[in-house]
């Protein structure tokens, strides 16, 4: 009795821990460390990495959906997808970069990712409100499931912390000059 006791007050504190870092907002040294870590992988010569950079150019093998809390989580979601030696790739450069593993990594991805989905649809608003059952019945199957994947990731894409949207929004031309390899 007493030792399920504990177990259950452990649980507790670990869900809290876990619950107050994810509702932390992302910090300027946080998206510094983030954008390093995207400078590394652009001007990287690890074959792992330019396979899966490949793979996500060609849209090969990677589907993305909001995560089953109805989030975005783009960068969790292509690590589930990838193999070992390219987990490994990946978590080198996520700790050469400053992080204390890839699963920190992914997470900053996530809202870092999420952020600029935000303010990409601050700029182009897309209505949805209009589109019915019946509209959708319409839609051939495979189109639809496209569709339905798209409308969770906007109405989680509402859900996106305002400190989130601002500090990427202050940092986001930086952010695509490193993406898009134009840093130099």
């Amino acid at each position: 009795m007493k030792h399920s006791f504990v177990n259950r007050i452990i649980i507790l504190f670990l869900l809290f821990v876990a619950a107050s870092a994810q509702s932390q907002s992302l910090s300027q040294s946080t998206l510094e460390k983030y954008i390093k870590s995207i400078d590394m992988f652009v001007n990287t010569d690890n074959k792992e990495i330019k396979a899966i950079e490949e793979s996500f150019k060609n849209n090969q093998n990677f589907n993305f959906d909001t995560d089953s809390n109805g989030n975005i989580s783009i960068m969790s979601q292509m690590l589930g997808q990838l193999d070992s030696s390219q987990m490994d790739a990946i978590s080198e450069v996520a700790e050469d970069a400053g992080f204390d593993s890839i699963k920190e990594w992914a997470s900053i991805g996530d809202r870092v990712s999420a952020a600029m989905m935000a303010i990409e649809m601050e700029k182009e608003p897309v209505d949805m409100s209009e589109l019915t059952p019946e509209m959708m019945a319409m839609v051939p199957e495979s189109m639809r499931q496209q569709m339905e994947g798209a409308i969770r990731v906007m109405k989680a894409i509402e859900k996106v912390p305002a400190a989130d949207i601002a500090i990427v929004k202050a940092n986001y031309e930086e952010l695509k000059k490193h993406m898009d390899g134009n840093a130099n």
